[in-house]
């Protein structure tokens, strides 16, 4: 048997039907932030013009390296590596925006 057949699915969901439900509410709204690192975006404890914006990340180039050099075919043997570095980390960081930026998406539409 498929093993995600066997493991059973648990859905948690609060109806914020009045005061007495809000604790319970943010609770999974919280829990749900924390999964992609996007409650610092929307915490409604922290008033509305000091919560940070999610910035999408900037895509690195050979300028990025060494400011001198805007092409990739200038760049030294060490620093195409460091640029190769930065590239990685470009992905990742752009992995990890699209994520949160689905999460708040998807959070906005349940609140």
């Amino acid at each position: 048997m498929n093993s995600q057949q066997d493991t059973p699915i648990t859905v948690s969901s609060v109806i914020l039907a009045n005061p007495n439900n809000w604790d319970e509410w943010l609770k999974v709204i919280k829990s749900k932030a924390n999964t992609n690192y996007i409650w610092k975006y929307i915490n409604p404890s922290t008033p509305e013009d000091a919560l940070p914006k999610l910035k999408e990340p900037v895509r690195v180039s050979p300028k990025d390296v060494n400011s001198q050099k805007t092409k990739l075919l200038k760049l030294d043997e060490d620093e195409k590596e460091e640029l190769c570095i930065l590239q990685f980390n470009y992905k990742d960081n752009l992995k990890l925006y699209k994520k949160q930026l689905l999460t708040l998406n998807m959070l906005h539409t349940q609140i």
